[in-house]
């Protein structure tokens, strides 16, 4: 078979040559070199040799791929060395989802819970909650191109697509992506977090909004942080801002004399002539009760009502006797949670009717150690007595609680024995 072959490659030099073309002595069949052919012009560049070893592109195995540079996602595919997420002069720029900041959009399922743990929190109740909303917005200096990426909790034991169990937009428009995240080292479905990278975005200057919403059916994770990887420096804005209030009734001092507003911005108020009074943890006129039916969470050993966090049906009130009407104001002494909002923690009720606050929390997440105490709000006080209860029932995310402090505006005020409602 060979000699034919030889013999054949023979004579289409010879036929060639008629037409005074000449194949190239570099050409190369299965059976060696083509014999130079002396004479004649080489033959056109378009002359299909047919058996010259073409090189044939073998198709990619890696599907991770960004769909906008086209460089691989997954960190553990060694077929390509180049990835999206290289830094490059660029810097990671992480954001907590639990914060402030962030808006957190319930759904079918509830609220999207705040959750602490010891790396600043994360996310829970995401998973399936179908018409579930987080929203950031990230401000830019300049319009850029930026690595988008999550940081979300791990499945057991597979890899998954964490870009395909929710809908992501960025700036309004649909963000996909096969970037993947692999299974747990701990077996852990829920508590092991790790990063998936999903590709390049364009960020516009100014503010960029990004929303995460699960996707129907499918069994997601816990949304702990979203991260850029950037060349410009990114800040977290407030992606639901809050209207501007400007108060209309100030002291000679500029200090709020407002005491039905609870707006953040107004808690700064005058409090001339006004009275404290604290309630311990350790008192026993403080009511609580928890959701497996305990009523005692007082830790001697710190002083503390604690087991706040993390129990979801927890309930805390207390009481007191007024000789006047007026207003009051609260505040919790509680150890370190971060800038959250009280409502998005506990259902606060004065007299048995729901109250609203924009008050916060303070100081550093998991900080369980340093105490600080925050403004609730200011309530209304009759004459007679008066009740406070916060409910634990929106996040498992709380704090332990040292004292209550009431400071009251007129006449006389003292704690009495508290039931919860």
């Amino acid at each position: 078979m060979n000699a034919i072959r030889r013999c054949f490659g023979l004579l289409i030099p010879l036929l060639l040559a008629s037409c005074g073309k000449s194949p190239s002595s570099s050409s190369v069949n299965p059976s060696g070199t083509l014999p130079e052919y002396v004479g004649g012009e080489d033959w056109d560049d378009d002359w299909n040799d047919p058996w010259a070893q073409e090189s044939v592109p073998t198709e990619s195995t890696c599907k991770a791929l960004c769909p906008v540079c086209g460089k691989c996602l997954n960190p553990d595919c060694a077929e390509h060395t180049e990835k999206c997420y290289d830094l490059n002069g660029r810097t990671k720029q992480v954001f907590d989802a639990i914060d402030d900041r962030v808006t957190k959009k319930g759904g079918a399922m509830g609220a999207l819970s705040v959750n602490q743990d010891d790396t600043n929190g994360y996310i829970g109740n995401f998973s399936l909650n179908i018409g579930a909303v987080l929203t950031f917005a990230i401000q830019s200096p300049a319009a850029t191109v930026a690595c988008l990426g999550v940081r979300v909790s791990r499945r057991a034991s597979e890899t998954i697509l964490p870009f395909s169990a929710m809908s992501v937009t960025v700036n309004g428009e649909s963000f996909v992506s096969r970037g993947p995240l692999k299974a747990s080292s701990t077996g852990s479905d829920w508590f092991e977090f790790g990063d998936a990278y999903g590709g390049c975005v364009s960020l516009t200057e100014g503010t960029n909004v990004f929303e995460f919403t699960p996707a129907e059916g499918v069994t997601s994770f816990n949304f702990k942080d979203l991260f850029l990887i950037s060349s410009e420096t990114l800040t977290l804005a407030n992606a639901s801002p809050e209207e501007t209030h400007v108060c209309e009734k100030k002291n000679a001092d500029g200090k709020c004399i407002d005491y039905d507003c609870n707006k953040y911005a107004c808690l700064d108020k005058d409090e001339t002539g006004w009275t404290e009074i604290k309630l311990e943890a350790k008192d026993e006129r403080l009511a609580a009760i928890r959701e497996d039916g305990v009523t005692s969470m007082y830790n001697a050993k710190e002083d503390t009502i604690g087991e706040v966090n993390n129990h979801v049906g927890q309930k805390n009130a207390f009481a007191f006797e007024a000789t006047e009407d007026g207003y009051a104001r609260i505040s919790l002494e509680h150890n370190g949670c971060g800038l959250v909002k009280f409502t998005d923690l506990f259902h606060l009720f004065s007299n048995g009717e729901t109250f609203e606050t924009e008050g916060r929390t303070g100081g550093e997440p998991q900080d369980w150690f340093t105490y600080y105490t925050s403004k609730v709000g200011y309530v209304k006080v009759k004459k007679g007595t008066n009740t406070f209860q916060f409910n634990h029932d929106i996040s498992p995310a709380g704090f332990n609680i040292k004292s209550i402090t009431l400071c009251y505006q007129k006449g006389s005020c003292e704690f009495v024995s508290a039931t919860v409602a």
